[in-house]
């Protein structure tokens, strides 16, 4: 059974096509296999014919499933916003989170002291 976790997960991969296609960095082919798939999807030419109307949405819906699924891992790279997360950026490197600290100064040396 499709639970609703997998159900919002794919939606939000949807929203993030809009910002996968216009991005630069993504290969002229994948942003050519999308729009071919919404080609497909807003053509009326389909594998099953519309007049068996609720099983002809199920080549458009398993098409799309499979584009989305082909292209997750660089869907889930955007934000809500947009925003690429770049991975690679910190990639080999030691990055320490959620830390306090407080800078104090040294009056004797004039420096600032981390603790």
């Amino acid at each position: 059974m499709i639970r609703l976790s997998m159900i919002l997960l794919f939606g939000k991969r949807i929203k993030a096509i809009r910002f996968f296609i216009i991005d630069k960095s993504v290969a002229l082919w994948k942003k050519l296999l999308i729009g071919f798939a919404t080609l497909y999807l807003i053509s009326p030419i389909d594998l099953i014919p519309l007049m068996f109307f609720p099983v002809a949405w199920i080549d458009d819906l398993f098409l799309w499933i499979c584009v989305v699924y082909l292209f997750k891992d660089e869907l889930d790279s955007y934000d809500e916003y947009g925003n690429k997360k770049d991975k690679e950026d910190f990639k080999d490197k030691d990055i320490i989170e959620d830390v306090e600290f407080e800078v104090k100064q040294d009056n004797d040396n004039k420096e600032d002291v981390y603790e």
